[in-house]
């Protein structure tokens, strides 16, 4: 999607660039990739005075933005940022701000699925932004099997969140179960994971029937290393827990 000069708006005094416009379940929510982003800053840079009250950017103002040699990686210069909001209307690029201090890596999510889950450092990236119906239907390419484009911070203070690794996982039940992880850590542009949401031909259970006896009437009695007698041949073997 293009840039909506309606849903930004950029403060000269502290450099902050903001989304406002309708969130991602709203009437109109806006999406913008990172290259025209940055194009739209740099077209505010080159204008002789502020085009509006809100849009406090032009030409006696230090440059915004660069890109990093490829349009999926951009930097914003002299103190120009983001936050965590308008990095969720952010797609198809990194951010990095305050001279390296933060980033936000770009994901982009291959296959079928249309809910998914990011972990972060062992827990869950809450809420799931991407997974908003208006969102996918903005950055999805069905040519190239893409179903989701976002961003996550990995980067503050200066200092990497976990290596900037993460987990993505699917998990729809009735669907087999998928992961990818990036264990290497994310990179500049858009960061690959691969999760496809497959019929699982081995659960053909209703899921209100898994939630309810006998099945919510299993209790792990023994949690921990525990001897049992599994085949009952009068002889213990061991195990992590005792469930029954």
């Amino acid at each position: 999607m293009a840039w909506d000069a309606d849903d930004w708006t950029i403060t000269r005094a502290d450099g902050n660039i903001r989304y406002i416009g309708d969130a991602h379940a709203g009437t109109a929510p806006t999406y913008v990739t990172g290259i025209d982003f940055h194009r739209a800053l740099m077209d505010f840079a080159d204008e002789s005075t502020d085009t509006s009250t809100d849009d406090q950017l032009a030409i006696i103002d230090n440059v915004p933005s660069q890109r990093g040699g490829v349009d999926t990686n951009i930097t914003l210069l002299n103190g120009f940022n983001i936050d965590q909001t308008a990095s969720e209307h952010l797609y198809d690029t990194s951010i990095s701000q305050l001279a390296g201090a933060e980033i936000y890596d770009g994901i982009q999510v291959f296959g079928n699925s249309t809910s998914i889950q990011v972990i972060q450092d062992g827990a869950l990236i809450t809420p799931a932004f991407w997974n908003e119906a208006k969102m996918i239907a903005a950055v999805e390419d069905t040519a190239s099997s893409t179903t989701h484009r976002f961003m996550v911070q990995v980067r503050v203070g200066s200092a990497d969140i976990d290596a900037r690794r993460l987990l993505g996982t699917q998990r729809v039940f009735g669907t087999v179960y998928t992961e990818f992880f990036i264990g290497g850590g994310t990179n500049r542009g858009n960061n690959v994971l691969a999760l496809n949401a497959n019929n699982d031909l081995n659960n053909d259970s209703d899921e209100g029937d898994v939630g309810s006896a006998p099945f919510d009437e299993i209790v792990n009695d023994v949690e921990g290393y525990t001897p049992i007698d599994a085949n009952n041949d009068t002889t213990d073997e061991y195990y992590y827990s005792d469930w029954e």
